[in-house]
C-alpha cells in the first residue's frame, strides 16, 4: 500500500491511494480552507471504518444475523508529564444478535489492524528525497 500526500496551497493536502483521491486541511479558524479532514480526524476515522469493516467481516464469516454497525469516537490529548493520547468510542450493533454474539463482535471490534497499529510498536522513517 502506498499513500502520497501533496501540499496544494496553504495547508491544504492532496492525498492519492490507488484510484481514490481526497482532501486534507485545517479548520478557518486554524489558518486552514477547512476543505477536508484534518488529520486527526482522518486517523480516528480510519480506526472507526476498520472496526466496521472487521465486525463486519467476521459476522458475515460466521453467518450471524448483523445488519448495521455504528461507530462513534471521540479524540483528545491529555498533556501532562508525556502526553496522553485518548481515543473514546461507542459501538452499536445492529440485528437480532444474541447477547454472546454482540459481546463477541464487541472484542472482535479490537483486533482490527489499525487498533493493532495503534496500540503497538511502530517504526515511522522518512527519508530525503532530493529536492
Amino acid at each position: 500500500m502506498n499513500v502520497s500526500a501533496t501540499n496544494t496551497g496553504g495547508y491544504k493536502v492532496a492525498l492519492k491511494a490507488g484510484s481514490h483521491d481526497w482532501l486534507c486541511d485545517r479548520p478557518v479558524g486554524e489558518e486552514g480552507s477547512d476543505l477536508g479532514p484534518t488529520p486527526h480526524e482522518l486517523l480516528v476515522g480510519s480506526l472507526a471504518a476498520c472496526k466496521v469493516i472487521t465486525v463486519q467481516m467476521y459476522a458475515q464469516r460466521k453467518g450471524w444475523p448483523l445488519t448495521g454497525v455504528n461507530i462513534s469516537f471521540g479524540y483528545q490529548q491529555i498533556k501532562g508529564d508525556s502526553t496522553l493520547e485518548k481515543f473514546d468510542g461507542e459501538i452499536q450493533l445492529l440485528g437480532e444478535l444474541t447477547d454472546e454474539q454482540r459481546q463477541r463482535l464487541h472484542e472482535i471490534a479490537a483486533k482490527c489492524p489499525v487498533h493493532r497499529i495503534l496500540t503497538n510498536p511502530v517504526e515511522i522513517t522518512l527519508t530525503l528525497a532530493a529536492g
